[in-house]
């Protein structure tokens, strides 16, 4: 019992339903193990493919630099990791690292199917040379397994 909570404050909505609170993570994640096969062609269509723009526009603003770390949070599949990658790749062409220091991008997300989704297309895609590794972490984002001070962008 959560002092000064009452049983209608532990609720948590879920789509349209008020769940517990204490279930609704448990129900977030077997819904993503759900849809993760199809979860990319969800997007295109929920979002008439706005998403890629939202995500190109981020990934424009961030301006990702060779030698930095990156954390891609609730990064599942990889979309914003690989266009970090291809924007480390372009300018990897472009202009000389200014630092020894690799770059390195590590998508984070609570859900492993949605993960391993993410390393399937990682791997259809990776090419000798890349600017930087991608690597994957299963983890919840409120209580991520990295040291302070690890990556430069998140």
């Amino acid at each position: 019992w959560e002092s000064g909570k009452s049983e209608e404050e532990k609720k948590a909505w879920f789509g349209y339903q008020s769940v517990k609170e204490d279930e609704k993570e448990g129900m977030v994640k077997k819904l993503f193990e759900q849809v993760s096969g199809k979860y990319d062609i969800m997007n295109d269509v929920m979002s008439a493919g706005m998403h890629r723009c939202w995500k190109d526009t981020m990934v424009g603003r961030l301006d990702p630099q060779l030698g930095k770390q990156y954390l891609d949070v609730a990064g599942g599949t990889g979309d914003v990791a690989f266009r970090i990658l291809d924007a480390l790749n372009e300018k990897l062409m472009t202009e000389p690292p200014l630092s020894a220091t690799e770059a390195g991008i590590t998508i984070s997300d609570i859900n492993g199917k949605m993960l391993e989704q993410g390393e399937i297309r990682y791997l259809d895609r990776k090419k000798a040379g890349d600017a930087a590794p991608v690597n994957f972490k299963e983890a919840n984002a409120e209580e991520l397994p990295f040291p302070d001070a690890s990556f430069d962008a998140y």
